[in-house]
């Protein structure tokens, strides 16, 4: 899978969540981010970028600073981690912002619907950065990647 950049454009927010969503080849790529994460004003653009990390396990996933292959390595590098930086995938204390302080979280594929594959973050709910998201089908590789890092900005 090649890696993927898109803007998201600001929906809705409840008490529990924000969201930001862009429609692609009529299918709905959305993510959802608690509010604890979300910096004042409330972008009305978002970066997203998206890795394949089917080849990282979840487990190495869960924290940087384990045990990484030269490929799990190369892969952190592009989304502009190192494994020597000794931070937790996903970062849990800055709200969104610009290239210094990124969302970065780790998902993994719960469930194929016709027009999107769902992923929900790694590790405990009461810890994720970002909520359930829904890729469109037409911007994966077949067969549907297990895993992704997704790297989340504010774009305005």
């Amino acid at each position: 899978m090649r890696a993927l950049h898109h803007e998201l454009h600001f929906a809705e927010s409840t008490e529990l969540e924000f969201r930001w969503e862009k429609d692609i080849d009529g299918a709905n790529f959305e993510l959802e981010i608690p509010p604890w994460r979300v910096s004042q004003p409330t972008p009305q653009t978002i970066s997203v970028k998206v890795y394949d990390a089917t080849s990282i396990s979840a487990s190495r996933l869960m924290v940087i600073g384990g045990q990484f292959s030269p490929r799990d390595m190369e892969l952190l590098e592009q989304i502009g981690r190192s494994p020597q930086e000794g931070v937790d995938l996903p970062l849990r204390d800055t709200p969104i912002g610009g290239k210094d302080n990124p969302i970065v979280s780790a998902v993994e594929r719960v469930d194929v619907g016709e027009n999107t594959v769902r992923y929900r973050p790694l590790g405990n709910s009461r810890n994720w950065v970002i909520g359930e998201t829904s890729v469109p089908i037409s911007q994966l590789a077949d067969p549907y990647p297990e895993r992704l890092i997704l790297l989340v900005e504010s774009a305005d």
